[in-house]
């Protein structure tokens, strides 16, 4: 299954995980790489849309069902956790989604 986990892949993805040692190790890093569960730029656009959201003249329940939907969705990405190290995890994701949503258009390209 190596050989063929080696031998399938896209070229930019070939030096991500050359080195690792076992099938598993690929899989994993693959889906860390590709899975959606961590996807930052999807956390970053959540944020800023909740942050960003509000009622301009919709009924206070369209409202309030926008907002909840993008919590919701962004429950999918973080979930609630009493792992203190999963939770610094999201503190630094809320960081890089802070420091992303700053960036001048120009650099976002």
């Amino acid at each position: 299954m190596m050989r063929w986990l080696l031998n399938n892949k896209h070229e930019k993805v070939s030096p991500n995980v050359m080195s690792l040692k076992t099938a598993k190790e690929i899989c994993d890093a693959l889906k860390e790489m590709y899975s959606n569960e961590h996807n930052i730029s999807r956390v970053v656009d959540l944020y800023e849309k909740s942050f960003s959201l509000r009622q301009d003249g919709y009924s206070l329940s369209d409202y309030y069902s926008e907002l909840k939907g993008t919590l919701d969705e962004l429950d999918f990405y973080q979930p609630h956790v009493l792992d203190l190290k999963v939770l610094h995890q999201y503190r630094d994701e809320l960081v890089v989604a802070n420091f992303i949503s700053g960036l001048d258009t120009s650099l976002m390209m």
